[in-house]
């Protein structure tokens, strides 16, 4: 049970796909650069889930399997006029087995109308998951998110807004 393969990369670049770094954050890397350009809506999102995968948000809220996600993260990522994601630390180890990752990063966030290059927001984030073999063909890497945990202190973003929420930010 205990913790075994520990690698720890701070300060994080993921603006590239470097193949020296571990395929596992490769994989998270570029799901991160997908978020940010908003391809992750095209087409299916096994190709980043699994169908079995469990997400779970600090608002309690259970997610279940690929597409279940991809509403979610519509309905979040395109209430905003961008987004983008700025990498701080990345830690990866093995435990039984499954590899799990723990990474830290900043979210910005521009409302609806400011195209300026000032974010609204800048709220750190920090994500803890297990990434594994796929149970899809198209999952990138042969890779997809098993399970997430995601928590972010949405105060600042829920003041800024003024019209109705997505169902859970």
């Amino acid at each position: 049970m205990a913790a075994t393969d520990l690698y720890v990369n701070n300060p994080w670049d993921w603006s590239t796909e470097d193949p020296t770094k571990p395929a596992e954050q490769r994989f998270f890397e570029a799901y991160a650069r997908s978020v940010d350009s908003r391809v992750f809506a095209q087409g299916s999102m096994t190709k980043w889930y699994s169908s079995k995968t469990v997400y779970r948000s600090e608002t309690g809220k259970v997610y279940h399997g690929a597409e279940e996600m991809k509403a979610w993260m519509t309905e979040l990522f395109y209430s905003f006029e961008a987004n983008k994601h700025i990498p701080e630390y990345y830690v990866q180890y093995k435990v039984d087995g499954a590899t799990k990752i723990h990474v830290g990063f900043r979210r910005l966030l521009w409302i609806k109308g400011n195209t300026g290059p000032e974010p609204d927001t800048d709220t750190p984030v920090a994500w803890i998951c297990e990434i594994g073999p796929a149970d899809d063909p198209d999952a990138y890497l042969g890779l997809q998110f098993k399970t997430s945990s995601i928590h972010w202190d949405k105060t600042q973003t829920v003041a800024l807004l003024k019209k109705k929420l997505p169902s859970d930010l």
